[in-house]
C-alpha cells in the first residue's frame, strides 16, 4: 500500500457524503448508530456544532474524528467518533487525528472527554497511552454494555509558553 494521505476538515456536501459512507460502513454494534449518523451527526456537522476531520488516501476516506463542545460542561471538548479503516490501523493515524483535536483552537477548552466501549480494548489502550484518564464505567448507549468515560486535562498555557502545550 502506497502512502498517499490527506487530512482535512469537512467543508462541503461532497466531503460530507464521503464521510457519511465511511461512518455507516464502520458502525460496529452501537444501538441506533445509523439514526445518530443521519439525524444527529451529519446535521450537526452542517451547522458547524460538530467538527469533523477526515483522512483520505487516494480520494477514499480511511479515518475520521468528530468532536464538539460538551453540552453541559464548560471549557470541555467532547470527541463523538473516531474511526480508522482496518487497513490503515497501526500507522498512528488515530493518534495524529487526536492531536489535531487537541491542538485546534487550544484556548477554547481545558479538557477533552471521550468514551469507549469497554470491549474495544485497543481503543481503551490507545486512550490510556495518549494521556487520557479513565473516570468511570457505565452503560451509556445500551443497558447490556459498558462504556468507559475518559478525560484529559489541558492546563492554561503560561504567558511565556504561548500556545504550546
Amino acid at each position: 500500500m502506497v502512502l498517499d494521505l490527506l487530512v482535512r476538515a469537512v467543508t462541503d456536501e461532497r466531503e460530507l457524503k464521503k464521510l457519511r459512507g465511511f461512518l455507516l460502513s464502520q458502525a460496529l454494534w452501537y444501538p441506533d448508530y445509523e439514526r445518530w449518523v443521519e439525524q444527529v451527526c451529519l446535521p450537526d456537522i452542517q451547522t458547524q456544532w460538530k467538527t469533523a476531520f477526515v483522512a483520505y488516501s487516494n480520494g477514499h476516506v480511511v479515518g475520521d474524528i468528530i468532536f464538539q463542545p460538551h453540552k453541559q460542561l464548560p471549557q470541555t471538548r467532547e470527541i463523538k467518533n473516531i474511526r480508522i479503516h482496518p487497513r490503515w490501523r497501526r500507522r498512528d493515524l488515530a493518534h495524529f487525528l487526536l492531536r489535531q483535536v487537541e491542538e485546534t483552537d487550544p484556548h477554547s477548552f481545558a479538557r477533552i472527554m471521550v468514551d469507549a466501549d469497554t470491549r474495544v480494548t485497543t481503543m481503551i489502550n490507545f486512550l490510556t497511552v495518549t494521556g487520557y484518564r479513565a473516570l468511570f464505567t457505565t452503560a451509556l448507549y445500551s443497558q447490556h454494555n459498558q462504556d468507559t468515560v475518559f478525560a484529559k486535562e489541558f492546563p492554561a498555557p503560561r504567558p511565556y509558553e504561548g500556545i504550546l502545550r
